[in-house]
């Protein structure tokens, strides 16, 4: 059971799932009118979508948190993989803390993923939506991860429909 000072207001996540379905649609707009953006020494292609080690280093890695240029061009492919790729990041037997940067990259590809979910990507939310809750319910109320958290939360389980079966603990 998680401590409900740990849950998002019901009112804040109603009001959030609005803009959030707001900005998708906008950015699925800006998709082909946006440039690629020129690989440089700082900032190199996105990884292929079976290089779990690139994606995983991308994805950890402050200095290459996603640029709109990005975020509007991935395709579905690319995004599924790193949705897999980021649950081992996630998951709470990974010693590592939950970084800003992973957050950053999960909320990102969650904007780009297609409503209409393969059963593959839909089992990938539940095993995210499932180590965020777990997460979570070993969080303090004060912990500065815990609003990326819920705020992923809320996306997977509102935007998405997958949760833990049998959780009320959104």
């Amino acid at each position: 059971m998680t401590d409900q000072a740990l849950l998002p207001n019901p009112a804040w996540a109603n009001e959030f799932i609005k803009q959030f379905i707001r900005l998708r649609s906008t950015l699925s707009e800006l998709s082909e009118r946006i440039p690629l953006p020129v690989p440089t020494e700082q900032r190199t292609p996105l990884p292929h979508p079976n290089n779990v080690k690139a994606w995983c280093q991308r994805m950890m890695d402050e200095n290459q948190l996603p640029i709109l240029a990005e975020i509007v061009r991935i395709d579905q492919v690319n995004t599924r993989a790193a949705l897999k790729h980021l649950v081992e990041l996630v998951r709470a037997d990974n010693e590592k803390d939950l970084l800003t940067s992973v957050m950053v990259w999960l909320w990102a590809l969650l904007m780009r993923l297609d409503a209409l979910l393969l059963p593959d990507t839909a089992a990938v939310l539940r095993n995210l939506f499932r180590a965020l809750a777990t997460r979570r319910s070993m969080m303090d109320a004060d912990d500065d991860m815990l609003g990326a958290v819920n705020i992923a939360l809320t996306i997977i389980h509102r935007v998405f429909g997958q949760s833990i079966p049998m959780n009320d603990n959104r």
